[in-house]
């Protein structure tokens, strides 16, 4: 598995200040790590599909972005990882992954999608997972923690080394698939449906 150095997490929680949204605007972070240029759009419609009426924008370096809402329909998040998308944590590419949380959460993760995909609480996930004491996966981002705070650098480390996990098997999984014939659409699907599949049964 690919592990997120301390180093590398420090770069990016060290002096960051708070991200402030406007009024009515919708924002959060993206992170595996935190993943530069990621298409995050407001799914009204459940599909995973950005239709021409879903407000939508790409993610900065921070894995961070800000989208203007309309009205206050219910909405899924959904990040997806193209071409243009950047592991900012590692400097990879980091493409063929969607990410979903629901709305209202402020993190959208690998962790955050095995919820929303599974109908699994974050105390569910918690437990399977081994998520550190207190962590909700729907706040808390690991690239932006206190530097000077030593309980939450650890609990950082923790998340941060979850989520590439969970990515490794899906992507394992779908590379698999894909070999079999199917397009990488459905192997990511595929690969997915399976790794939650096996953490509802935990």
């Amino acid at each position: 598995f690919h592990i997120v150095s301390p180093i590398a997490l420090m770069a990016f929680s060290a002096c960051r200040s708070p991200h402030v949204l406007g009024s009515g605007n919708v924002g959060g972070a993206v992170i595996n790590g935190p993943l530069n240029s990621a298409l995050v759009f407001l799914d009204y419609d459940f599909d995973g599909v950005l239709d021409a009426n879903e407000p939508n924008a790409r993610t900065n370096q921070f894995g961070e972005y800000e989208i203007a809402a309309i009205g206050t329909l219910p909405f899924d998040l959904v990040a997806i990882a193209d071409a243009q998308t950047v592991d900012t944590s590692s400097g990879a590419t980091f493409a063929g992954i969607t990410l979903k949380a629901p709305s209202g959460a402020g993190v959208i993760s690998p962790t955050s999608t095995l919820m929303k995909e599974g109908n699994l609480t974050a105390t569910e996930v918690a437990e399977v997972l081994g998520l550190p004491d207190g962590v909700d996966p729907l706040s808390f981002n690991p690239f932006n923690v206190d530097e000077s705070d030593a309980a939450a650098v650890a609990k950082a480390l923790e998340v941060a080394k979850i989520s590439k996990q969970i990515t490794t098997a899906i992507s394992s999984f779908a590379s698999a698939t894909e070999g079999a014939g199917a397009d990488a659409a459905d192997a990511f699907n595929t690969a997915l449906n399976s790794v939650v599949e096996v953490v509802k049964t935990k």
